[in-house]
């Protein structure tokens, strides 16, 4: 399967090995709403199909910016990634119970939550929701992709943030617990957090049961630049 930027918002056919074939044009309902807000120069290129030979829908959504080929290779190449190793997990699975064919049908959905762009970087928040047909529910994640546009290269946590020493971690950490809207609910590490950037704030994002159970559902901590501007390091302030 490839991804088009010229031609947005289509059905496209997948095809997973040579003996397997996808049906295209099939319906496949989003898994969340794509109608978010778009800074200039951009465009959401949708791949939706069905893998008729895992019972599997497919529904991709990627934005797109004009001036950033690396960024779209970067991300769409992730995201190929992820939906093979879905589709081996499924082929095991089929394996095992080949009623699954006859099943509600399985999903590999992504879909865009923010996406922001100034004169230096370039960042993407996801939603990445998957499911077999008999798990007892869906398992829905966070990918965030930040791309430093003057090095030509992704920003990881290291790179944007200055975490020096353990005071400035336990200051870190309560920054963002202080940000916390749900009682009850904190972090106690940062091990990389999984972060993207917006206009005046930086989103901390966790997955089913990283920080809380699977009835809290997945976690947006929302921070005030400014209340971490101490931790960024100079060449992103």
């Amino acid at each position: 399967m490839t991804f088009s930027c010229e031609q947005p918002e289509t059905s496209k056919e997948y095809t997973a090995t040579p003996s397997y074939t996808a049906k295209a044009n099939t319906l496949i309902q989003p898994s969340f709403d794509t109608l978010i807000k778009l800074p200039n120069g951009f465009t959401l290129d949708t791949t939706k199909a069905f893998d008729s030979a895992r019972n599997t829908e497919i529904h991709i959504v990627i934005p797109r910016y004009e001036g950033a080929i690396l960024v779209d290779k970067q991300v769409s190449g992730y995201f190929m990634q992820r939906l093979k190793r879905f589709l081996l997990s499924l082929d095991t699975l089929i394996h095992n119970d080949p009623s699954m064919l006859q099943a509600v049908p399985s999903g590999f959905y992504v879909d865009p939550v923010s996406v922001f762009k100034d004169d230096r970087l370039v960042s993407y928040c996801f939603i990445i929701n998957s499911n077999h047909t008999g798990a007892a529910h869906p398992f829905t994640e966070y990918y965030s992709f930040n791309y430093d546009l003057k090095k030509n290269k992704p920003v990881a946590f290291s790179d944007y943030f200055n975490v020096a020493s353990k005071q400035d971690t336990q200051s870190f950490i309560s920054i963002i617990n202080r940000s916390m809207d749900r009682p009850n609910i904190i972090i106690d590490k940062l091990n990389a957090l999984d972060f993207s950037i917006e206009k005046d704030t930086v989103t901390f994002n966790f997955d089913d049961y990283e920080i809380a159970s699977y009835a809290e559902g997945i976690i947006k901590i929302k921070v005030a630049k400014q209340a971490l501007k101490q931790f960024v390091t100079n060449n992103n302030r």
